[in-house]
Formats: structure tokens, sequence, C-alpha cells
């Protein structure tokens, strides 16, 4: 029996080592290893649920990723994850969310989480909380973006009003 639980245990330890090289090709600058990385962290979501809090979290955090290519993969990954298993729907909403909320985090991934969250599949009878919930994140990503376009769209029309001072 003791050989039997120091075998699991450094098999628990060579499968961290493995998420930590996940984790290292999902912040690679080149695309190719990413998406691959991605996909791993994906189907090892679906088939294994061992560490799932950090899987999941490593796939989410790609739809903030510099390249269009990849945001876009991470959110069909897991739009096919939540597909494939329907109870992971919440978890994996509250953590879309959790990044769509983040301070400082750019627009494309406030994006790439709306669409994510727009096109989960609801069911009447047991997603009334979770409806709930979105609707709520829905309002307060607009709240944000109507409070982040005042100062914005101000400093734009400052910069077209220098610009045009400049030619004239």
């Amino acid at each position: 029996r003791l050989r039997f639980w120091f075998f699991e245990d450094a098999l628990k330890r060579s499968y961290i080592d493995f998420l930590a090289i996940l984790e290292r090709d999902l912040g690679d600058t080149v695309s190719k290893f990413k998406l691959k990385a991605m996909h791993t962290v994906a189907d090892l979501l679906k088939t294994k649920a061992e560490n799932e809090k950090i899987l999941l979290t490593l796939l989410a955090n790609k739809i903030g990723d510099i390249d269009n290519r990849v945001g876009s993969r991470a959110v069909h990954l897991l739009q096919t994850l939540v597909f494939e298993h329907s109870a992971m729907k919440a978890v994996v909403a509250r953590e879309i969310e959790n990044i769509a909320f983040r301070p400082n985090v750019g627009l494309r991934t406030q994006y790439y989480a709306v669409i994510f969250l727009s096109n989960l599949t609801l069911l009447r009878d047991t997603d009334n909380a979770l409806a709930a919930r979105l609707i709520g994140a829905y309002f307060g990503l607009f709240e944000q973006m109507v409070r982040g376009a005042g100062p914005s769209s101000d400093k734009d029309s400052k910069g077209a009003k220098g610009g045009k001072d400049k030619e004239a």
C-alpha cells in the first residue's frame, strides 16, 4: 500500500509539472505553441477533472490574448467544453465573468467574454440563477463601458481638434 501511495504522489507531482509546462507554453510568443497548449488544456478539462480550477483558469485567461486567433479559439474551446459538460456551465461562466471585470482589462477581452456568455444555451428549469447572474454581468459591463466611454471620448475629440488645428 505504501508503494502505491508513493507512486500516486509521484504521478500527481509529474502532472503538476506538466501543467506548469502547459502554462509556460500558453505564454509563448509563437501562436502555434499557444494553440497546441490550449487544445491540450481543453482535452484535459473534458476528459479528466484533476486540477480543474487550474486548467479552467489557464484556458479562460487566453480570451484576452494579443493574437485574435488565440482569443477566438479559446472562446470556441470553452463553448465546446460547456456543450459537452453542461454541468460546468455556471463554473465556466463565473470564471469568464471574473476575467471580464478585472481592472485594466482590454476591450477585446471583454468582447470575447460577452461573446462567450451570450452564446451559452440556458435551460428554463435549471439555469434560472445563471440567467440572472448573466443579466447582472451584462448590465455591469454596460455600466463600465458607459463610464469608461466618457473620458476617452473627450480625449478623442481633443485629439481630433488638435489634428485639425495642425492641418489648418
